[in-house]
C-alpha cells in the first residue's frame, strides 16, 4: 500500500509541476529549458518481472523516471530431506514436500542522461528499493510423530558433521528459511529510447546491474519461548563437511549483483 501510495503521489508531483509551470510568468522560460514541461506513461517487462513508471524531463540531456516493478509469485514444490531429533525418536531422517516462493518488488527511481541530444542512447543510474527477501522456503504437512509439545524442542540439523547448527520447529515440525539481499540496490545501466518520447509512442531498452550486496541465508529458530525464537544466519562454514551444501552456499555468497534487461512502451501524456 505504501509504494502504491508513493506512486501516485509522483504522478500528482509531475502533473502539479507541469500545470504550475504552465500556468505561471515563468512558464515560456521553463518550456525553452525542458524542465518537467512533459509527462511519460510506460510498462515494462523484462528480468525485474512486469513495471510500471512515470517520467519527466530535467532538461534537455536527462529524464527521471520513477515507479514500481514486481515479479509475479513463482512456487516451485521440491524434496526437503533433514535429521530430525526429538525426545521419543532422535536423529531419525525426515523427507517432506517444501514449496519456495521468489519474490522480487520494487520502487524504482532512475535518472537517465542522454549524451547527444539527436540520439536515444543513454546512460541510466538510480537506485531500486524493496524489503529485500528475495526467497522464501518452508516444508509444509505435519510430520508422523510429532507432538505439540515438541514445539521448539524439537530440532533439526543444518549440516554435518560438528560444524551443524540446530534449530528448532514449530507445532508440525517444520522449519521455514529465507534469502535476504539489500533493500537499497543501486542501478547503473545503458539503453536506447526515451522514456518521454518525443512523439506519441516510444520503445525502450535497457540493460544494466542492481547491486544488492551479499545474499544472506537464514533459518527461523523455533523456540516454547518466544522472545527466543527469532531469525538466525547459516553460513557457507555451517556446511564445511557437506560439499554439496558448501559449494551452493559459496556460490549464493558470490551473486551481490542482479543483472537488468527490460523492454518498455513508453506514451507521451502530454
Amino acid at each position: 500500500m505504501n509504494r502504491r501510495l508513493l506512486l501516485a503521489l509522483s504522478i500528482c508531483a509531475a502533473g502539479t509541476l507541469s500545470v504550475h509551470a504552465q500556468g505561471t510568468g515563468e512558464s515560456a522560460t521553463k518550456s525553452d529549458k525542458n524542465l518537467f514541461n512533459h509527462l511519460g506513461i510506460g510498462a515494462s517487462v523484462g528480468l525485474d518481472g512486469i513495471g510500471f513508471d512515470v517520467a519527466a524531463p530535467i532538461g534537455h540531456y536527462v529524464q527521471v523516471r520513477a515507479g514500481y516493478s514486481f515479479l509475479p509469485k513463482i512456487k516451485p514444490t521440491i524434496t526437503v530431506g533433514y535429521d530430525y531429533d526429538n525426545k521419543r525418536d532422535p536423529q531419525t531422517h525426515w523427507e517432506s514436500k517444501g514449496q519456495i516462493a521468489i519474490t522480487k518488488n520494487d520502487f524504482k527511481l532512475l535518472f537517465d542522461a542522454y549524451p547527444f541530444r539527436s540520439s536515444s542512447f543513454h546512460v541510466t543510474a538510480g537506485a531500486f528499493i524493496g524489503n529485500g527477501q528475495l526467497a522464501t522456503i518452508r516444508n509444509k504437512g505435519k510430520l508422523e510423530g510429532v507432538l505439540e509439545e515438541d514445539y521448539g524442542t524439537a530440532k533439526i540439523a543444518i549440516g554435518e558433521g560438528a560444524s551443524s547448527q540446530m534449530f528448532g520447529t514449530d507445532p508440525n515440525g517444520n522449519v521455514k528459511g529465507r534469502v535476504k539481499v539489500g533493500g537499497f540496490k543501486p542501478y547503473l545501466g545503458i539503453g536506447f529510447g526515451r522514456v518521454v518520447p518525443n512523439k506519441l509512442v516510444s520503445v525502450n531498452f535497457d540493460i544494466g546491474v542492481q547491486f544488492w550486496g551479499t545474499p544472506r541465508v537464514e533459518i527461523y529458530d523455533y523456540d516454547p519461548l518466544p522472545e527466543f525464537c527469532g531469525w538466525k544466519r547459516v553460513e557457507k562454514e555451517d556446511f564445511g563437511e557437506d560439499e554439496d551444501m558448501y559449494d551452493v552456499m559459496k556460490i549464493v555468497n558470490k551473486v551481490t549483483v542482479y543483472p537488468s534487461i527490460n523492454l518498455r512502451i513508453g506514451f507521451r501524456a502530454f
